[in-house]
């Protein structure tokens, strides 16, 4: 499944995260370095198999857990509305 940030987050460099604010629900999140990497590549328009290579690329982490994980975050973020999918997918 490919997401997209949400139009009504903005989205900035936060030390070595992401802050977002998401405007309709002037809701403030931050995102630590990991999770920021998974926000970056979505901006990109990367899937979910595209940010899973990347990461592991990056990090010290088995493809394995590294999908289950971004699946995790990639649902809480599409429940909070922070990501829509693309496509209608």
């Amino acid at each position: 499944m490919r997401y997209r940030p949400a139009p009504d987050c903005v989205a900035c460099e936060y030390g070595d995260g992401i802050a977002i604010l998401d405007i309709a629900s002037n809701s403030y999140y931050t995102l630590n370095p990991v999770s920021a990497v998974i926000w970056t590549a979505l901006a990109e328009g990367c899937d979910t198999d595209e940010i899973v290579s990347r990461i592991v690329g990056e990090y010290d982490v088995s493809p394995s857990t590294c999908r289950s994980d971004t699946e995790r975050l990639l649902d809480d973020m599409a429940q909070r509305k922070l990501v829509e999918p693309i496509g209608g997918e």
